[in-house]
Protein backbone atom coordinates (compact mmCIF):
# COMPACT_ATOMS: atom_id res chain seq x y z
CA UNK A 1 0.00 0.00 0.00
CA UNK A 2 1.29 3.41 -0.96
CA UNK A 3 1.72 5.75 2.01
CA UNK A 4 1.24 9.43 1.29
CA UNK A 5 3.50 11.94 3.04
CA UNK A 6 2.62 15.54 3.87
CA UNK A 7 5.91 17.31 4.62
CA UNK A 8 4.33 20.74 4.08
CA UNK A 9 1.51 20.11 6.57
CA UNK A 10 -1.24 20.82 4.04
CA UNK A 11 -3.76 18.51 5.71
CA UNK A 12 -3.16 20.03 9.16
CA UNK A 13 -3.39 23.51 7.67
CA UNK A 14 -6.74 22.79 6.03
CA UNK A 15 -8.10 21.38 9.29
CA UNK A 16 -7.01 24.49 11.17
CA UNK A 17 -8.50 26.84 8.57
CA UNK A 18 -11.83 25.10 9.07
CA UNK A 19 -11.63 25.88 12.80
CA UNK A 20 -10.47 29.51 12.64
CA UNK A 21 -13.91 31.05 11.92
CA UNK A 22 -15.35 29.43 15.05
CA UNK A 23 -12.30 30.46 17.08
CA UNK A 24 -12.64 34.13 16.17
CA UNK A 25 -16.43 34.02 16.45
CA UNK A 26 -16.15 32.62 19.98
CA UNK A 27 -13.61 35.26 21.00
CA UNK A 28 -15.80 38.13 19.82
CA UNK A 29 -19.24 36.71 20.63
CA UNK A 30 -19.19 38.40 24.06
CA UNK A 31 -17.24 41.53 23.07
CA UNK A 32 -18.20 44.81 24.73
CA UNK A 33 -17.62 48.51 24.12
CA UNK A 34 -17.66 50.96 27.01
CA UNK A 35 -17.11 54.72 27.05
CA UNK A 36 -14.91 56.31 29.73
CA UNK A 37 -16.26 59.84 29.81
CA UNK A 38 -13.53 61.00 32.23
CA UNK A 39 -10.67 59.87 29.97
CA UNK A 40 -12.55 60.50 26.71
CA UNK A 41 -11.76 57.00 25.44
CA UNK A 42 -13.58 53.87 24.32
CA UNK A 43 -12.68 50.40 25.60
CA UNK A 44 -13.21 47.08 23.85
CA UNK A 45 -12.96 43.74 25.64
CA UNK A 46 -13.12 40.14 24.47
CA UNK A 47 -13.26 36.85 26.35
CA UNK A 48 -10.45 34.77 24.91
CA UNK A 49 -9.59 31.27 26.26
CA UNK A 50 -6.55 31.20 28.50
CA UNK A 51 -6.46 34.97 29.08
CA UNK A 52 -8.16 37.22 31.65
CA UNK A 53 -10.78 39.61 30.33
CA UNK A 54 -9.01 42.91 29.70
CA UNK A 55 -10.04 46.15 28.08
CA UNK A 56 -8.19 47.75 25.19
CA UNK A 57 -8.67 51.50 24.93
CA UNK A 58 -8.66 53.82 21.96
CA UNK A 59 -9.63 57.37 21.09
CA UNK A 60 -12.52 55.95 19.08
CA UNK A 61 -14.49 52.71 18.88
CA UNK A 62 -12.77 51.82 15.61
CA UNK A 63 -9.31 52.29 17.12
CA UNK A 64 -10.19 50.21 20.19
CA UNK A 65 -11.57 47.37 18.04
CA UNK A 66 -8.52 47.46 15.75
CA UNK A 67 -6.15 47.23 18.73
CA UNK A 68 -8.19 44.34 20.15
CA UNK A 69 -7.99 42.39 16.90
CA UNK A 70 -4.22 42.97 16.76
CA UNK A 71 -3.87 41.82 20.38
CA UNK A 72 -5.86 38.67 19.65
CA UNK A 73 -3.58 37.89 16.71
CA UNK A 74 -0.49 38.55 18.83
CA UNK A 75 -1.88 36.19 21.48
CA UNK A 76 -2.22 33.43 18.88
CA UNK A 77 1.21 34.10 17.37
CA UNK A 78 2.86 33.95 20.80
CA UNK A 79 2.16 30.21 21.11
CA UNK A 80 3.31 27.31 18.92
CA UNK A 81 1.15 26.58 15.89
CA UNK A 82 0.19 23.19 17.33
CA UNK A 83 -1.43 24.86 20.37
CA UNK A 84 -3.91 26.83 18.26
CA UNK A 85 -6.11 23.74 18.24
CA UNK A 86 -6.14 23.83 22.05
CA UNK A 87 -7.45 27.40 21.95
CA UNK A 88 -10.12 26.27 19.50
CA UNK A 89 -11.15 23.34 21.71
CA UNK A 90 -11.36 25.57 24.82
CA UNK A 91 -13.44 28.16 22.98
CA UNK A 92 -15.89 25.71 21.46
CA UNK A 93 -16.18 23.75 24.72
CA UNK A 94 -17.15 26.93 26.56
CA UNK A 95 -19.76 27.72 23.90
CA UNK A 96 -21.00 24.12 24.05
CA UNK A 97 -21.26 24.22 27.83
CA UNK A 98 -23.22 27.46 27.65
CA UNK A 99 -25.65 25.95 25.14
CA UNK A 100 -25.97 22.68 27.07
CA UNK A 101 -26.49 24.47 30.36
CA UNK A 102 -29.17 26.70 28.86
CA UNK A 103 -30.99 23.68 27.44
CA UNK A 104 -30.81 21.88 30.77
CA UNK A 105 -31.88 24.94 32.74
CA UNK A 106 -35.02 25.27 30.65
CA UNK A 107 -36.15 21.87 31.94
CA UNK A 108 -35.97 22.74 35.62
CA UNK A 109 -37.43 25.47 37.82
CA UNK A 110 -37.80 29.03 36.59
CA UNK A 111 -35.29 30.14 39.18
CA UNK A 112 -32.55 28.47 37.14
CA UNK A 113 -33.91 28.95 33.65
CA UNK A 114 -31.12 31.19 32.45
CA UNK A 115 -27.94 32.76 33.70
CA UNK A 116 -28.41 36.37 34.73
CA UNK A 117 -26.79 38.75 32.30
CA UNK A 118 -24.02 40.75 33.95
CA UNK A 119 -23.19 44.39 33.49
CA UNK A 120 -19.68 45.64 32.82
CA UNK A 121 -17.66 48.27 34.66
CA UNK A 122 -14.44 49.47 33.06
CA UNK A 123 -11.75 49.82 35.75
CA UNK A 124 -8.26 51.26 35.44
CA UNK A 125 -5.97 49.67 38.03
CA UNK A 126 -2.23 49.63 38.73
CA UNK A 127 -0.38 46.73 37.12
CA UNK A 128 0.79 45.65 40.59
CA UNK A 129 -2.80 45.05 41.73
CA UNK A 130 -3.69 43.16 38.57
CA UNK A 131 -0.65 40.91 38.98
CA UNK A 132 -1.55 40.28 42.61
CA UNK A 133 -5.13 39.30 41.70
CA UNK A 134 -3.83 36.99 38.98
CA UNK A 135 -1.60 35.33 41.58
CA UNK A 136 -4.53 34.97 44.02
CA UNK A 137 -6.74 33.56 41.25
CA UNK A 138 -4.12 30.96 40.32
CA UNK A 139 -3.82 29.86 43.95
CA UNK A 140 -7.59 29.56 44.29
CA UNK A 141 -7.96 27.74 40.99
CA UNK A 142 -10.34 30.41 39.70
CA UNK A 143 -10.35 32.86 36.81
CA UNK A 144 -9.10 36.43 37.08
CA UNK A 145 -12.56 37.78 36.27
CA UNK A 146 -14.21 35.63 38.95
CA UNK A 147 -11.82 36.72 41.70
CA UNK A 148 -11.99 40.39 40.64
CA UNK A 149 -15.80 40.24 40.76
CA UNK A 150 -15.63 38.73 44.28
CA UNK A 151 -13.29 41.48 45.49
CA UNK A 152 -15.41 44.33 44.12
CA UNK A 153 -18.52 42.82 45.74
CA UNK A 154 -16.80 42.41 49.12
CA UNK A 155 -15.32 45.90 48.97
CA UNK A 156 -18.56 47.63 48.02
CA UNK A 157 -20.77 45.78 50.52
CA UNK A 158 -18.39 46.66 53.36
CA UNK A 159 -18.34 50.31 52.24
CA UNK A 160 -22.13 50.43 51.91
CA UNK A 161 -22.65 48.90 55.37
CA UNK A 162 -20.25 51.33 57.03
CA UNK A 163 -21.90 54.42 55.50
CA UNK A 164 -24.68 53.96 58.07
CA UNK A 165 -22.43 54.58 61.06
CA UNK A 166 -19.21 56.19 59.77
CA UNK A 167 -18.45 59.54 58.19
CA UNK A 168 -18.55 59.35 54.39
CA UNK A 169 -15.58 61.73 54.25
CA UNK A 170 -13.57 59.38 56.46
CA UNK A 171 -14.59 56.34 54.39
CA UNK A 172 -13.54 57.92 51.09
CA UNK A 173 -10.24 58.98 52.65
CA UNK A 174 -9.67 55.42 53.91
CA UNK A 175 -10.35 53.97 50.46
CA UNK A 176 -7.92 56.47 48.92
CA UNK A 177 -5.17 55.61 51.39
CA UNK A 178 -5.70 51.88 50.84
CA UNK A 179 -5.66 52.28 47.05
CA UNK A 180 -2.44 54.32 47.07
CA UNK A 181 -0.59 51.27 48.39
CA UNK A 182 -0.86 49.86 44.87
CA UNK A 183 1.01 52.72 43.22
CA UNK A 184 2.62 51.52 40.02
CA UNK A 185 4.24 53.16 37.00
CA UNK A 186 2.08 51.04 34.71
CA UNK A 187 -1.70 50.74 34.76
CA UNK A 188 -4.09 48.35 33.07
CA UNK A 189 -7.72 48.53 32.10
CA UNK A 190 -9.93 45.58 32.93
CA UNK A 191 -13.62 44.99 32.41
CA UNK A 192 -15.33 43.71 35.56
CA UNK A 193 -18.60 41.88 35.06
CA UNK A 194 -21.00 42.30 37.96
CA UNK A 195 -24.69 41.68 38.62
CA UNK A 196 -26.87 44.51 37.27
CA UNK A 197 -28.11 45.59 40.70
CA UNK A 198 -24.54 45.90 42.01
CA UNK A 199 -23.58 47.86 38.89
CA UNK A 200 -26.41 50.34 39.56
CA UNK A 201 -25.45 50.69 43.25
CA UNK A 202 -21.76 51.28 42.47
CA UNK A 203 -22.53 53.89 39.80
CA UNK A 204 -25.04 55.65 42.07
CA UNK A 205 -22.50 55.77 44.92
CA UNK A 206 -19.79 57.05 42.58
CA UNK A 207 -22.08 59.85 41.40
CA UNK A 208 -23.10 60.70 44.98
CA UNK A 209 -19.46 61.14 46.04
CA UNK A 210 -18.31 62.86 42.79
CA UNK A 211 -16.19 59.96 41.54
CA UNK A 212 -16.30 57.95 38.33
CA UNK A 213 -17.48 54.34 38.30
CA UNK A 214 -13.96 53.39 37.22
CA UNK A 215 -12.41 55.10 40.26
CA UNK A 216 -14.88 53.55 42.68
CA UNK A 217 -14.43 50.18 40.99
CA UNK A 218 -10.70 50.37 41.65
CA UNK A 219 -11.31 51.48 45.25
CA UNK A 220 -13.67 48.57 45.94
CA UNK A 221 -11.43 45.95 44.29
CA UNK A 222 -8.48 47.19 46.34
CA UNK A 223 -10.58 47.29 49.52
CA UNK A 224 -12.09 43.87 48.84
CA UNK A 225 -8.62 42.40 48.34
CA UNK A 226 -7.53 43.94 51.65
CA UNK A 227 -10.51 42.39 53.44
CA UNK A 228 -9.80 39.02 51.82
CA UNK A 229 -6.14 39.05 52.91
CA UNK A 230 -7.04 40.17 56.45
CA UNK A 231 -9.58 37.35 56.74
CA UNK A 232 -7.04 34.83 55.51
CA UNK A 233 -4.56 36.00 58.16
CA UNK A 234 -7.26 35.93 60.86
CA UNK A 235 -8.24 32.41 59.83
CA UNK A 236 -4.63 31.27 60.25
CA UNK A 237 -4.41 32.87 63.71
CA UNK A 238 -7.68 31.28 64.85
CA UNK A 239 -6.61 27.88 63.50
CA UNK A 240 -3.45 28.12 65.61
CA UNK A 241 -5.40 29.16 68.73
CA UNK A 242 -6.67 25.92 70.22
CA UNK A 243 -6.83 24.32 73.66
CA UNK A 244 -4.70 26.18 76.24
CA UNK A 245 -4.10 29.11 73.85
CA UNK A 246 -7.85 29.71 73.58
CA UNK A 247 -8.11 29.34 77.36
CA UNK A 248 -5.60 32.18 77.81
CA UNK A 249 -7.69 34.45 75.56
CA UNK A 250 -10.79 33.57 77.59
CA UNK A 251 -8.93 34.52 80.77
CA UNK A 252 -7.71 37.84 79.33
CA UNK A 253 -11.21 38.99 78.35
CA UNK A 254 -12.80 37.90 81.63
CA UNK A 255 -14.48 34.60 80.73
CA UNK A 256 -11.97 32.25 82.37
CA UNK A 257 -12.84 28.57 81.98
CA UNK A 258 -15.27 29.15 79.13
CA UNK A 259 -13.15 28.71 76.03
CA UNK A 260 -16.00 26.69 74.46
CA UNK A 261 -18.03 29.90 74.50
CA UNK A 262 -15.37 31.72 72.50
CA UNK A 263 -15.05 28.80 70.12
CA UNK A 264 -18.81 28.86 69.48
CA UNK A 265 -18.71 32.62 68.89
CA UNK A 266 -15.87 32.27 66.37
CA UNK A 267 -17.62 29.56 64.37
CA UNK A 268 -20.85 31.55 64.24
CA UNK A 269 -22.93 29.27 66.47
CA UNK A 270 -23.51 32.05 69.01
CA UNK A 271 -24.47 35.62 68.11
CA UNK A 272 -22.24 37.72 70.34
CA UNK A 273 -22.75 41.45 71.05
CA UNK A 274 -20.43 43.94 69.34
CA UNK A 275 -18.85 44.90 72.66
CA UNK A 276 -17.76 41.29 73.23
CA UNK A 277 -16.56 40.93 69.62
CA UNK A 278 -14.54 44.13 70.00
CA UNK A 279 -12.70 42.60 72.97
CA UNK A 280 -12.13 39.44 70.99
CA UNK A 281 -10.91 41.25 67.87
CA UNK A 282 -8.15 42.94 69.87
CA UNK A 283 -6.89 39.54 71.00
CA UNK A 284 -6.33 38.61 67.36
CA UNK A 285 -4.99 42.03 66.40
CA UNK A 286 -7.70 42.62 63.81
CA UNK A 287 -10.62 45.00 63.32
CA UNK A 288 -14.19 44.44 64.48
CA UNK A 289 -15.38 44.55 60.86
CA UNK A 290 -12.95 41.81 59.76
CA UNK A 291 -13.88 39.58 62.70
CA UNK A 292 -17.60 39.98 62.00
CA UNK A 293 -17.06 39.20 58.30
CA UNK A 294 -14.99 36.13 59.19
CA UNK A 295 -17.63 34.82 61.61
CA UNK A 296 -20.43 35.34 59.08
CA UNK A 297 -18.48 33.51 56.36
CA UNK A 298 -17.68 30.65 58.75
CA UNK A 299 -21.33 30.34 59.77
CA UNK A 300 -22.49 30.40 56.14
CA UNK A 301 -20.04 27.63 55.25
CA UNK A 302 -21.59 25.46 57.97
CA UNK A 303 -25.00 25.64 56.29
CA UNK A 304 -23.85 23.08 53.70
CA UNK A 305 -23.15 19.70 55.39
CA UNK A 306 -19.97 18.00 54.16
CA UNK A 307 -20.81 14.49 55.38
CA UNK A 308 -23.34 11.76 54.75
CA UNK A 309 -26.00 11.15 57.36
CA UNK A 310 -26.43 7.55 58.41
CA UNK A 311 -30.21 7.95 58.59
CA UNK A 312 -32.24 10.73 57.08
CA UNK A 313 -30.96 14.21 56.32
CA UNK A 314 -28.29 15.78 58.58
CA UNK A 315 -29.51 18.59 60.84
CA UNK A 316 -27.87 21.91 60.10
CA UNK A 317 -28.10 24.89 62.43
CA UNK A 318 -29.38 27.72 60.23
CA UNK A 319 -29.45 30.51 62.84
CA UNK A 320 -27.01 31.56 65.52
CA UNK A 321 -28.15 31.12 69.14
CA UNK A 322 -28.78 34.41 70.90
CA UNK A 323 -26.25 35.67 73.43
CA UNK A 324 -28.74 35.59 76.30
CA UNK A 325 -29.90 32.04 75.56
CA UNK A 326 -26.36 30.71 75.25
CA UNK A 327 -25.16 32.38 78.47
CA UNK A 328 -28.14 31.09 80.49
CA UNK A 329 -27.49 27.54 79.29
CA UNK A 330 -23.94 27.47 80.68
CA UNK A 331 -24.95 26.95 84.31
CA UNK A 332 -22.89 29.89 85.59
CA UNK A 333 -22.97 31.53 88.97
CA UNK A 334 -25.28 34.56 89.21
CA UNK A 335 -22.24 36.86 89.21
CA UNK A 336 -20.69 35.26 86.12
CA UNK A 337 -23.99 35.28 84.28
CA UNK A 338 -24.63 38.93 85.11
CA UNK A 339 -21.11 39.86 83.93
CA UNK A 340 -21.57 38.22 80.52
CA UNK A 341 -25.14 39.40 80.01
CA UNK A 342 -23.97 42.94 80.71
CA UNK A 343 -22.18 42.94 77.34
CA UNK A 344 -25.59 43.42 75.72
CA UNK A 345 -25.83 46.94 77.09
CA UNK A 346 -22.28 48.11 76.48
Amino acid sequence: MKVSHDPLGIAEGKALLDKLPDLYASAFSHAHLEIDTDAGTVSCTVDFPGSPISAISGKSAQEAIKKTVLLLNESLLSVPFAEWTNHYNEATQEEGKSFANTAQEEKITTRFQSKQKRSTIGVTMPASLKECIQFEAKGLGKSFSNVTRTFIEIGFEDFDRRTFYESSKFLIHSLNVEAKKWHSEESNQVMVRVDPDLDVRIRASAKEYNHSASQFGFFFISHGHGIYRAMEELGEKIAETKGPALGKIAERIGVYGHRALISSVLDGSIEAPNSFLALLSRQFNTSLNILREFIENTRSAKLVPSYKAESGKPLVQTEAVSWEESIKSLGLTPEEEAFLLDFRDK
